[in-house]
């Protein structure tokens, strides 16, 4: 499967599987990436935050600053996608 798969939402927090050709650096293609998954899921009324997995271990994911994270990601991870100025 080399499909980004929403797999859960616990409260207000989804789970997103993520294949292995996944790159998780914090090139900048990677950051528009995640943070376009992040920014729709948060658009939903009932999302806050998004969690990235790997064959079901938490994944590193780069926010928007470059600094990497595996705990839930928010909008505000990547504010600077929203607004640069």
């Amino acid at each position: 499967d080399r499909d980004v798969t929403l797999t859960s939402l616990t409260g207000t927090v989804a789970t997103v599987s993520v294949p292995k050709a996944a790159d998780t650096s914090a090139r900048s293609d990677a950051v528009l990436g995640f943070g376009q998954v992040v920014l729709s899921l948060t658009a939903l009324s009932n999302v806050d935050g998004v969690l990235f997995q790997q064959d079901g271990q938490p994944l590193q994911v780069p926010r928007a600053d470059g600094s990497l994270s595996t705990g839930p990601l928010a909008r505000l991870d990547f504010r600077e996608l929203i607004d640069p100025g």
